[in-house]
């Protein structure tokens, strides 16, 4: 063991939050050709709550780790370490109590070690002494992190840790002190917020969160919007409002069996790259009238006692025997619930089981392992919704008949029918199928959302 020696560092750190509003003023009252107004917003960014860890060397009131400007924007303490081994650390809270969203700003954040009192000039710590910033868990502070608006009446905040402390370990020789005279270092943190705009990073968030690709219209979702979930999965925004957003796959599912425009001659299987995914080469076999993957039945066979229909009619949990379905001409017979594996065995037909509910919920449990919050639901489109959507367009090209992608819709033909719904691209027509279990169609999911996910 190296022989120590007591020496005293004298230690002084003062932390600086600088706040600017990087937003335009806010006006009460604008006209265009009459009068309408815009709601009073606050900028409330600050430091509170200093807590000084249990163990830290004394500080006397004068000296501690206090917020020292009214603004409370400011944060200073100087402390001296005699010993090796002796640290000082303490927590405080940049809080936003305003009603807009800050971010740390693009090189908005300056962190160091200076040999005068004014910050002039850069100093470099001995070995002896670390330093450090961080959040409270112990993450690194990074520009464009998220402070977001307060929740109602509560104030959002993230916890920043500042320790220093005179190592005491055996990679440290007190040596390293320059000579026996006491050792004085000026710290300079200083962060500052701004306005929150779409490239901020919310650090609390999944690593695999959904995030927008293309956002049409700045600061709100809009219909046709592409957001992305992971690394791969694209979908395009059908709807949106606070609570949810409805997204459509961009491709069909790599799922189910190959097809050229007449017969099944292969089938994906689950050790296929990207098995269960979306992808391009999921077209439908009437898409490019080629052999082409990821096409399955509606579910089994008609006669089968598992099927959704029955004689020609819905079965349960729908509406039995005949009987209308809530007056609704295109019932929406789709149902999670059926997701037993289905069974290619015939020839390639499905014989049993509900193989879209299957599939679907396959890739609902990829997307969640993906980042995708475990509330999310995975079903069909509707009748209705694509018919309400089909004027949305990705350059040029409709989103509900995209030319290269024929699919499964999730509705009846009618509530006395065995017959399901398809998207047929080559055409832009809806078409039903009296033969559900056929196999020329893919599976195209649609992903509700909470909209407080994408980022």
């Amino acid at each position: 063991m190296k022989r120590r020696k007591n020496k005293k560092l004298v230690l002084l750190l003062v932390l600086v939050l600088l706040i600017s509003v990087g937003y335009a003023a806010l006006a009460s009252n604008l006209k265009i050709n009459g009068t309408s107004g815009v709601k009073a917003n606050t900028w409330s960014v600050y430091w509170n709550n200093v807590q000084i860890k249990d163990g830290s060397v004394p500080a006397d009131n004068n000296n501690k780790a206090r917020i020292t400007d009214t603004a409370k924007t400011q944060v200073e303490f100087n402390v001296v370490l005699s010993e090796p081994g002796d640290y000082y650390e303490f927590t405080v809270d940049a809080v936003n109590n305003g009603t807009i969203d800050a971010m740390i700003d693009e090189d908005g954040i300056v962190n160091g070690v200076y040999t005068d009192s004014s910050y002039t000039t850069p100093a470099t710590l001995p070995k002896a002494v670390s330093y450090t910033v961080t959040y409270a868990d112990g993450s690194e502070i990074q520009d464009k992190h998220l402070l977001a608006k307060k929740n109602g009446n509560t104030p959002t905040k993230e916890t920043y840790k500042v320790r220093i402390e005179y190592r005491n370990d055996d990679e440290i020789d007190p040596d390293d002190l320059d000579n026996d005279n006491d050792h004085t270092y000026y710290f300079k943190f200083s962060v500052n917020y701004v306005q929150a705009d779409s490239t901020a990073i919310d650090k609390n968030a999944s690593a695999s969160s959904i995030h927008y690709v293309n956002r049409q219209v700045e600061g709100q979702i809009t219909p046709g919007d592409v957001v992305k979930i992971g690394d791969s999965e694209n979908f395009y925004v059908l709807t949106s409002n606070s609570q949810k957003t409805i997204l459509l796959a961009k491709y069909n599912l790599l799922v189910g069996n190959i097809t050229d425009e007449w017969n099944v001659v292969g089938q994906v299987q689950p050790s296929d790259l990207g098995y269960g995914l979306q992808s391009v080469n999921a077209t439908g076999a009437y898409a490019n009238d080629i052999s082409s993957s990821g096409n399955i039945g509606f579910s089994s066979r008609p006669d089968s006692t598992d099927s959704y229909w029955d004689d020609g009619y819905i079965v349960s949990p729908y509406n039995a025997n005949g009987a209308s379905y809530d007056g609704n001409p295109y019932p929406y017979v789709y149902n999670n619930a059926y997701n037993t594996a289905p069974d290619f065995t015939n020839d390639g037909f499905n014989t049993s089981g509900y193989s879209i509910a299957y599939y679907v919920e396959l890739y609902r449990t990829k997307l969640i392992e993906m980042g995708a919050p475990s509330t999310i639901i995975g079903r069909l489109l509707s009748y209705e919704e694509a018919d309400e959507y089909k004027t949305l367009t990705d350059n040029g090209i409709s989103i509900i008949f995209d030319k290269h992608q024929d699919y499964w819709l999730g509705s009846a033909y009618g509530p006395n029918w065995n017959q399901a719904w398809h998207i047929y691209s080559d055409n832009t027509t809806f078409l039903e199928n009296d033969y559900d279990y056929e196999n020329f169609f893919g599976v195209r999911p649609v992903i509700e959302i909470p909209t407080s996910e994408i980022k």
